[in-house]
């Protein structure tokens, strides 16, 4: 498991730079920092179509569901 964190540390790390300068310097990256790496990301225009969040699940008695709809609150824009 802690190898799959540290591929999308890795991965994050390439794309956002607070993210990147605690990965570079070895510092301890908390859950709450790679969310927001992720969301702004995704809200960053020149990475549109470059990268795309996926989410395994089935709608079978509601499994999955609830991270998906996570996820939406989490990482895009409000529509306010």
């Amino acid at each position: 498991m802690l190898k799959k964190r540290q591929v999308l540390v890795e991965r994050i790390a390439n794309y956002d730079e607070q993210v990147g300068d605690l990965f570079l310097n070895e510092q301890p990256i908390s859950v709450s920092v790679l969310k927001a790496g992720v969301k702004r990301m995704l809200n960053n225009p020149e990475l549109q179509g470059k990268i795309c969040p996926i989410f395994m699940g089935a709608a079978y008695k509601n499994k999955g569901v609830q991270p998906l709809l996570d996820a939406i609150v989490d990482y895009l824009p409000s529509p306010t």
